[in-house]
Parts: structure tokens; C-alpha cells; sequence
């Protein structure tokens, strides 16, 4: 086999620069000495197969340990053991990906009907929103149409603001243990709820559960997927999740940790109006810009 060029002859690492490398790896920063069978095709083919296939890969594990294990997983990733984990950041940002990507619902978008009429601070913006339209000299119809499709897209742009109130908010609220656990733990943990939210609630199980009902054919199966025993069901999951999510983190007997996972969902509530909120105005500016 002819020699490739791009191969590394010298004695220096080509990662870290820094040298003698003795044997296949550098003693500094582990990086593998590269041979003329690293530019074969063959090796590409190997390379993605073990990324993809190897499971003890951090990004199989962060995933494994996040769905099955997310108490040990965020902990073990705030202790500092950030090499074999993905962070949470980055699991929410691959699950707003796979929602945003292929999503089952939509549980995110408010609708221009929802903005002026159905949410506590409708009556503060409806003159506003109306006043936008005529502003615009469009016709109700032809922009409740251009607005939806605008704060779909935008919706889920702008989820990142979910978990930081959502961390926020359990930061204000855990006064006594705030100096053991600042504000950064709170909002990793959040992520972390969220990600399962979208990933899973919002995206994995009620696509999952439509395919099964049309595979089946089952009319009966259809006829329960509705917006109200989804979200049930996304609660129902999302407070067991949040339960062994946050039982180290709270630190407390199991029935005071229950308590106060089940008033995370009043804090829900209230934050994801704060979210329509934000919503609301981004949309408007964003039209503003673009009618």
C-alpha cells in the first residue's frame, strides 16, 4: 500500500502537539497514532458502525441513563464525570431537534384564537393584537393563518425558556439549600425534565401510539388519541419521571418529595403561561419584520 501523505511522520502528537508518542497512543491526550489503514474505506465503514452500534458510547449511555437512571445521570454529570456524558443542554437540544424534526404533537403552539380569547392575560393584549392586524391592513382570516404557521416554527424555537424558568423558580423556591445547590443545578435539572417532556411526551410516545393504531386499524385506538388524554398522560408520566428525577436532588423523606414534585405542577402551569406570553410577542415582532 502507497504511503498517503496526510499521514502524521512526525514524532509530535498531531491533537495535543506535544510528543514523543510512544507506541499507539499519546501519553498526554490519549489521541490514537494514525496508520495509512485510518484512510481506507473500510475504516469509515468501522468508525460509524462503532459509533452507532456501541452502546457504551456517550451518546447511547447519556440517553440510556437519562431515560432509565436521570437522578444518577444529572448527578454524576454535575459531580464532574462530563467525559461520559453528554450534557443536559445538549440532551434537550437533540430532543427539541427530534420534536421540531418529527413531531406527533403539538403541544407548544398557541394558536392567534388561543392569544385573544382563552388565556388569563387576553384581555390585556387582545386591542394590541387587533390593532396589530389593522395595522397591517390584512384581513383576520388570511393572518390568523400566516400567524399560526409563523408561531409553529417559533414555538419550538424558543422552548430553551421553558427550563430556565422552570429552574428559576425551583432555585427561588429552595431557600434553605440554596448555597449547596446553586442556580446551574437547578437549571441542568430542568433541562433534564424538559428534555423528557419533549422527547418523550410531546414527540416519542404519542407518535409511537398513532403508528400502532394505524398499523392495527384500530378505530378504537384512534378514537382515544385526543389532545386530553395525552396531555393526562404526559402528566401522569412526567410527574413519575420528575419524582425519580428529583428525589436525591430534593434530598428529603420520599412522601415530602412527592409533595413537592406534585407542586411543580402548579409552577408548570404558571411558567407555561409566562411562555404564551413570550410567544405571543416574538411572533408579532417576527411578522412585523417579515409582512
Amino acid at each position: 500500500m502507497q504511503a498517503i501523505d496526510n499521514i502524521n511522520t512526525s514524532s509530535l502528537c498531531p491533537n495535543c502537539g506535544q510528543g514523543p508518542i510512544e507506541g499507539n497512543y499519546c501519553s498526554q491526550c490519549g489521541q490514537r497514532k494514525l496508520s495509512e489503514d485510518d484512510y481506507s474505506v473500510q475504516s469509515l465503514v468501522s468508525d460509524f458502525a462503532s459509533e452507532v452500534f456501541n452502546i457504551e458510547n456517550r451518546f447511547w449511555k447519556s440517553f440510556k441513563d437519562f431515560l432509565f437512571k436521570p437522578a444518577s445521570y444529572t448527578h454524576a454529570y454535575l459531580a464532574g464525570k462530563r467525559k461520559r456524558y453528554l450534557s443536559p443542554l445538549k440532551i434537550f437540544l437533540i430532543s427539541n431537534a427530534i420534536y421540531f424534526l418529527f413531531l406527533a404533537m403539538d403541544a407548544f403552539t398557541t394558536t392567534l384564537n388561543t392569544q385573544l380569547y382563552r388565556l388569563p392575560y387576553s384581555t390585556l393584549t387582545k386591542d394590541i393584537i387587533l390593532g396589530f392586524i389593522e395595522a397591517k391592513g390584512i384581513e383576520y382570516n388570511a393572518f390568523e393563518t400566516i400567524y399560526n404557521e409563523a408561531t409553529g416554527v417559533i414555538s419550538k424555537l424558543i422552548l430553551i425558556f421553558l427550563p430556565l424558568m422552570f429552574g428559576g423558580v425551583t432555585y427561588l423556591l429552595n431557600f434553605s439549600k440554596r448555597k449547596n445547590k446553586p442556580l446551574v443545578f437547578h437549571l441542568n435539572y430542568a433541562l433534564v425534565l424538559f428534555a423528557f417532556l419533549v422527547l418523550i411526551g410531546a414527540s416519542l410516545l404519542p407518535g409511537l401510539y398513532y403508528e400502532l393504531a394505524m398499523f392495527l386499524n384500530s378505530n378504537l385506538m384512534m378514537k382515544y388519541l385526543t389532545d386530553a388524554t395525552i396531555s393526562t398522560t404526559i402528566i401522569v408520566l412526567l410527574n413519575v419521571f420528575g419524582f425519580f428525577l428529583y428525589r436525591k436532588f430534593l434530598a428529603d423523606q420520599w412522601y415530602h418529595v412527592i409533595w413537592k414534585v406534585l407542586s411543580f405542577n402548579l409552577f408548570f402551569i404558571i411558567i407555561l403561561q409566562f411562555y404564551r406570553f413570550i410567544l405571543l410577542w416574538v411572533s408579532l415582532a417576527w411578522l412585523s419584520i417579515t409582512l
